[in-house]
């Protein structure tokens, strides 16, 4: 038996927070019929009958996925495609968004400007609603893995920064504890290595994560110093 289902600004179907959330976008209730039982299992569906702020509604819905029925009331015996300007609108404002146009034209015009204004996929009525199921999942699918993707290489490197110092290796896990353990004490510490090696670098670490970390980092230069006077400049006279 077919669903009824009233289409109002903030109508919601489906309960489970879990769910990823899709905004439904049309006043065609015999599409909605269809459509809404076959979404609920696998989303929150949440159903819309005007293109009044939908950036503001579909944000704060927590929408993923957009289903804009791009028709609006016929104009001298004509469909206008009103919905073109929203659907731009959303694509500018969130480039993630999985937005899917659908309209009653059957015409490769108005396909061709609905993927144009930012849709990804482009459906005619009438629609099969398996195929639009089956595109919404992939697509989403796809999202998450595009998402998972991006947030590799940051993480990596995330893990691979110490201080000021870039690098994930065994050796240099050595340098990061060597630095940390030294840190915490008042010793003398002598950091040797070749120009360029890093030394400064390891020295501002060690200031860093020490007591002394708010006082001042002096940096000098020892070999431009005479050798008669190093001592001075460095302990006075």
């Amino acid at each position: 038996m077919a669903m009824r289902i009233k289409v109002e600004p903030e109508s919601l179907v489906g309960e489970d927070a879990a769910l990823p959330v899709v905004c439904v976008v049309t006043t065609d209730q015999q599409f909605l019929d269809e459509l809404v039982p076959e979404l609920i299992p696998w989303f929150q569906v949440v159903l819309r009958a005007d293109f009044e702020d939908l950036a503001r509604w579909t944000r704060e819905a927590g929408g993923v996925a957009v289903l804009l029925d791009i028709d609006t009331a016929e104009e001298d015996g004509k469909e206008v495609q009103g919905g073109l300007p929203a659907l731009n609108e959303l694509r500018k404002l969130n480039q993630d968004f999985i937005l899917i146009s659908l309209s009653r034209s059957h015409t490769r015009t108005v396909e061709k400007r609905a993927l144009e204004a930012g849709a990804g996929l482009h459906f005619r009525s009438p629609v099969d609603i398996s195929e639009l199921r089956l595109a919404l999942i992939t697509a989403l699918d796809k999202r998450i893995e595009d998402l998972t993707h991006a947030k590799i290489p940051r993480q990596t490197l995330e893990s691979s920064c110490f201080q000021e110092f870039i690098g994930g290796s065994e050796p240099m896990r050595f340098v990061y504890d060597a630095i940390q353990q030294v840190a915490d004490s008042n010793v003398n510490v002598l950091i040797r290595g070749e120009s360029g090696t890093g030394k400064e670098l390891a020295a501002r670490a060690i200031v860093a994560l020490s007591r002394r970390a708010k006082k001042p980092f002096i940096r000098l230069n020892c070999a431009a110093l005479p050798e008669n006077l190093i001592e001075s400049e460095l302990f006075g006279s």
